[in-house]
């Protein structure tokens, strides 16, 4: 069954995020202090708030910090926190990550790089097409649940694009044209299967002895509790 389209497409829209994001220039020097090859590393194919996404060996994709005035006020995110980011969705939801790998900068530990599966033909997962991996969100919720209840760390579901045009489609009775571009949809023909690629997981308990700051807990934790007012209202899902 083909995938419906939308008003424009997953190449489009990434495209366009990725002209706000670093620079090819800016991430090679970034990359500078690597065990990664330059040359290697290909155009950017996608931008959030927090990283560019590079093709790296047209197999693989490199995700990049942006130095930005959000990741300023947000908080730059670490090597360890990364890690220990990624390790919790391979404990509570491993069948929905895609392979993923954290490297460290040889001069400052804290730096680092994001390295996955590179997935060309995965789509963001729109309201239209829901309904094929309902059951896969279901089970991905869960265990988000568990994690966040054990942890105090959640997926961020929809992205910040995504965030605002499921926003608008609720608003506007278009539940068809809700989005989420954190979550992407891979389709074989046969079976269609849901794989997390946001690794960066959103925190929801402030301690005294926290290292993360203030605005990074109010944010995220803005996220989290709009997402899962969104989610009961576009999907029908207790989140």
């Amino acid at each position: 069954m083909p995938m419906t389209r939308r008003p424009y497409s997953d190449a489009e829209t990434r495209v366009a995020n990725a002209r706000r994001g670093m620079e090819r220039d800016d991430a090679i020097r970034y990359l500078a202090d690597f065990d990664l090859d330059p040359a290697l590393v290909g155009t950017a194919i996608s931008a959030g708030r927090q990283h560019t996404i590079f093709v790296y060996d047209q197999t693989r994709v490199i995700k990049v910090p942006n130095k930005s005035l959000y990741m300023t006020i947000y908080g730059a995110l670490h090597c360890e926190v990364v890690r220990r980011d990624v390790n919790l969705l391979a404990r509570y939801v491993p069948q929905f990550l895609v392979p993923t790998q954290v490297l460290h900068s040889r001069q400052d530990a804290e730096d680092y790089v994001i390295m996955q599966e590179y997935l060309p033909t995965a789509r963001f997962v729109t309201g239209d097409q829901f309904h094929r991996v309902r059951d896969q969100f279901a089970q991905m919720v869960e265990g988000n649940r568990q994690m966040m209840r054990a942890h105090g760390l959640s997926i961020d579901f929809f992205g910040n694009h995504s965030f605002r045009q499921s926003l608008v489609a609720l608003l506007t009775g278009r539940k068809q044209r809700a989005l989420l571009n954190n979550i992407l949809l891979v389709d074989d023909g046969s079976a269609a299967r849901l794989v997390i690629t946001d690794v960066n997981l959103s925190e929801l308990r402030l301690k005294l002895d926290a290292d993360f700051s203030l605005s990074r807990w109010l944010i995220d934790n803005g996220i989290y509790w709009s997402s899962r007012w969104m989610i009961r209202a576009l999907f029908g899902l207790p989140a």
